[in-house]
Protein backbone atom coordinates (compact mmCIF):
# COMPACT_ATOMS: atom_id res chain seq x y z
CA UNK A 1 0.00 0.00 0.00
CA UNK A 2 0.96 3.47 0.00
CA UNK A 3 2.23 4.16 3.07
CA UNK A 4 4.55 1.31 3.46
CA UNK A 5 6.06 2.48 -0.40
CA UNK A 6 6.54 6.29 1.44
CA UNK A 7 8.08 4.34 4.39
CA UNK A 8 10.59 1.74 2.42
CA UNK A 9 11.18 4.98 0.18
CA UNK A 10 12.14 6.77 3.34
CA UNK A 11 14.24 3.93 4.80
CA UNK A 12 16.35 3.32 1.95
CA UNK A 13 17.33 7.13 1.69
CA UNK A 14 18.41 6.82 5.67
CA UNK A 15 20.19 3.81 4.85
CA UNK A 16 21.81 6.12 1.71
CA UNK A 17 22.57 9.17 4.12
CA UNK A 18 23.95 6.74 6.44
CA UNK A 19 26.48 4.70 4.53
CA UNK A 20 27.45 8.16 3.22
CA UNK A 21 28.25 9.60 6.19
CA UNK A 22 30.10 6.90 7.57
CA UNK A 23 32.24 6.56 4.17
CA UNK A 24 33.00 10.49 4.46
CA UNK A 25 34.24 10.18 8.06
CA UNK A 26 36.28 7.25 7.37
CA UNK A 27 37.82 7.75 4.08
CA UNK A 28 41.63 8.98 4.25
CA UNK A 29 41.69 10.99 1.65
CA UNK A 30 38.70 13.24 3.38
CA UNK A 31 39.87 13.08 6.59
CA UNK A 32 43.23 14.71 5.11
CA UNK A 33 41.32 17.63 3.86
CA UNK A 34 38.37 17.31 6.41
CA UNK A 35 40.22 20.11 8.70
CA UNK A 36 40.73 22.48 6.11
CA UNK A 37 37.08 22.30 4.97
CA UNK A 38 35.72 22.62 7.72
CA UNK A 39 37.85 25.90 8.70
CA UNK A 40 37.11 27.46 5.59
CA UNK A 41 33.46 27.36 6.01
CA UNK A 42 33.32 28.32 9.73
CA UNK A 43 35.66 31.65 8.28
CA UNK A 44 32.99 32.07 5.32
CA UNK A 45 35.78 31.74 2.60
CA UNK A 46 33.60 29.11 1.62
CA UNK A 47 29.95 28.16 0.76
CA UNK A 48 28.52 25.19 3.27
CA UNK A 49 28.06 23.73 -0.12
CA UNK A 50 31.29 24.27 -1.67
CA UNK A 51 32.71 22.39 1.10
CA UNK A 52 30.12 19.66 1.03
CA UNK A 53 31.13 19.50 -2.76
CA UNK A 54 34.51 19.32 -2.18
CA UNK A 55 34.18 16.37 0.35
CA UNK A 56 32.15 14.36 -1.95
CA UNK A 57 34.43 14.86 -4.60
CA UNK A 58 37.53 13.50 -2.45
CA UNK A 59 34.85 10.24 -2.70
CA UNK A 60 34.73 10.25 -6.28
CA UNK A 61 31.31 11.46 -6.23
CA UNK A 62 31.64 14.77 -8.85
CA UNK A 63 31.33 18.38 -7.56
CA UNK A 64 34.55 19.13 -6.96
CA UNK A 65 33.97 22.83 -6.78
Amino acid sequence: DRLRAGQARAWMWSEVRGTLEHRLRTDPGVAAVLPEVEDDVTAGRITPSTGAHRLLARLGLGGGA
